[in-house]
């Protein structure tokens, strides 16, 4: 499965399922902040702004469990979503965690990778342990 499934302007390059990527960020030349997904302007400032790669490499900040799916869900359960701290770029970013992984196994701080995770039918990112 490719990264072609995976929207273009999320990741860096495309990519196969699996694979360690970087997110696709933009930065405020005015003001600083990084946005993901990248944006065709500031939303703070209106400053423009330049495409950066975010990660591949983050810290563990937050995560949590999925145990029944909600409506319309496009990843069997259970299923584990992650919040994922880039300080390079004072972010934080959402996203599934590679493989199903109890909350009792995970501890805020440890290293995480981006990645193309599966998805049902597709591909998005997400992140896996280090």
């Amino acid at each position: 499965m490719s990264a072609e499934v995976v929207r273009a302007d999320l990741l860096w390059e495309p990519a196969e399922l699996g694979a360690v990527v970087a997110l696709r960020a933009t930065t405020c030349g005015a003001c600083g902040r990084t946005e993901f997904p990248s944006t065709h302007g500031c939303p703070a400032c209106g400053g423009a702004v330049t495409e950066v790669a975010l990660g591949p490499i983050g810290e563990l900040r937050g995560f949590t469990e999925v145990l029944h799916p909600p409506p319309g869900a496009q990843v069997e359960v259970p299923y584990t979503l992650a919040v994922a701290a880039f300080p390079d770029a004072d972010l934080a970013v959402l996203g599934l965690l590679d493989g199903h992984r109890p909350c009792d196994e995970l501890a805020i701080g440890m290293p995480v990778e981006v990645c193309v995770v599966a998805t049902g039918a597709g591909a998005t990112y997400g992140f896996r342990l280090t």
